[in-house]
C-alpha cells in the first residue's frame, strides 16, 4: 500500500510549501524530499555512497501476514490509512497471520473491512518503515458477533485483539483513538511520527490488557496487575506508522477463558 503524505500533490508551488511544520521544496513543479521526513518515502541520500544490496548477507524465515487490515472508523471524512487505531488498520503486527483470529470493534454499518500491505517477513518494530512487501492470495473467514450475544472477552472491545494458538495479543498505541485525540487528524495524523511515544504506547497497552483481563478472567485490578507483571510479555509492534504500537502477549497456558 503506498505510504503517501496526506494531501500530496495539492496546491504545490515551485518555491515549496510548509506542510504540518515541514518545508517541502519543489523544483520546476516537482516535489523533492532532501530529508527523511517519514518512512516509506524515497529521499535524497546525504552522501550517495549508501549500498542497497543485501543479497547473501543474511537469511530471514518467512512469516506471511497482513500489515494493514481493519474496519471503517466512525469518522465523517477521508481517513489517512497510515496510522493504526481502534478499528485496526495499518497495525503491522506479524501475528495477523495464517491460523490467527483478529477481533475488531464495529463502528459503522456493514463494518466495511479492508486489507492489504501483505508482508513475506517483518520483525517487531518494522524499524526502517518497510517489511518484505509482497502480494498474497488467501482465504479469510469472517464472523460477525452481534452485540446481544458477544463473547465475554470481546464485550467492551475498543482496541484490536489478536488470538493465536498460544496467546491473546492486546494492542495499544500512543494515541488510542487518534481520530478523536488529535485536533486536526486529517492534516497531522502521520506527522505524529515526530512526537509519537513508546512510553505512551506502553501505558495504553498496559491499560488495555489490564481492563481486558479484569473482564475476561474475572480478576480484580490488583490481581490483573500482578498477573501482568509475572506472566505477560510486552513488545514493540512498530515505530513507523505515525502512531507507535506496543502489544501485550497474554499466554493461554496461564489464563483460561470461562
Amino acid at each position: 500500500m503506498p505510504r503517501n503524505q496526506p494531501g500530496m500533490g495539492k496546491n504545490w508551488s515551485n518555491s515549496g510549501r510548509m506542510y504540518s511544520g515541514h518545508e517541502v521544496p519543489c523544483t520546476n513543479g516537482t516535489q523533492t524530499w532532501p530529508g527523511y521526513y517519514y518512512p516509506g518515502v524515497i529521499t535524497s541520500h546525504p552522501t550517495g555512497t549508501e549500498k542497497y544490496g543485501i543479497r547473501g548477507k543474511f537469511k530471514v524465515p518467512t512469516n506471511l501476514h497482513i500489515g494493514n487490515i481493519g474496519l471503517a472508523p466512525d469518522y465523517n471524512d477521508t481517513v489517512n490509512s497510515i496510522p493504526p487505531g481502534v478499528v485496526g488498520g495499518n497495525m503491522d503486527n506479524k501475528r495477523v497471520a495464517p491460523g490467527s483470529t483478529l477481533y475488531l470493534p464495529v463502528q459503522v454499518a456493514g463494518a466495511l473491512l479492508s486489507m492489504g500491505d501483505a508482508h513475506t517477513a517483518q520483525a517487531d518494530s518494522e524499524l526502517d518503515g518497510t517489511g518484505v512487501e509482497t502480494s498474497v492470495n488467501g482465504k479469510f473467514k469472517l464472523t460477525l458477533h452481534k452485540k446481544a450475544a458477544l463473547p465475554k472477552f470481546v464485550e467492551n472491545l475498543d482496541f484490536p485483539l489478536i488470538e493465536t494458538d498460544t496467546h491473546y495479543v492486546v494492542q495499544g498505541y500512543t494515541q488510542k483513538d487518534w481520530l478523536k485525540e488529535l485536533k486536526d487528524p486529517q492534516n497531522t495524523a502521520f506527522f505524529t511520527w515526530c512526537t509519537s511515544s513508546i512510553d505512551k504506547a506502553m501505558v495504553v497497552a498496559y491499560k488495555n490488557v489490564r481492563d481486558w483481563m479484569m473482564q475476561s478472567f474475572s480478576l480484580t485490578e490488583d490481581e490483573a496487575i500482578t498477573a501482568i507483571t509475572i506472566a505477560v510479555d510486552f513488545g514493540i509492534t512498530q515505530v513507523v506508522d505515525g502512531n507507535f504500537g506496543v502489544h501485550a502477549l497474554v499466554p493461554k497456558s496461564v489464563f483460561k477463558l470461562k
